[in-house]
């Protein structure tokens, strides 16, 4: 009699202990959307949403451009605004 190979154990996948500093952000950003009944997972909301920071982000080069923003700072804001402008991805 042939013997059978044991069959491959499947193992639930396991979730990361905590998410990363990106995937936490989306998850804020998204809860306070579905606080009023909306989510950066539609189409809509989400190019709304990126216009805004976009528009944020035009400002904030601005206030650089024009010395009113120190250069460090206006980098360190111009990140959390791409991490903010990159959530809808993460969700």
């Amino acid at each position: 009699m042939k013997r059978r190979k044991p069959k491959a154990v499947r193992r639930a996948p396991q979730a990361d202990k905590e998410p990363s500093p990106q995937a936490q952000l989306a998850l804020t950003l998204e809860a306070w959307f579905a606080a009023r009944d909306l989510t950066l997972t539609d189409d809509d909301t989400a190019e709304v949403y990126d216009l805004t920071l976009e528009l944020v982000q035009t400002m904030l080069g601005s206030f650089a451009a024009g010395q009113r923003l120190d250069e460090a700072v206006a980098a360190e804001l111009a990140g959390a605004i791409t991490d903010m402008r990159n959530a809808p991805d993460r969700l």
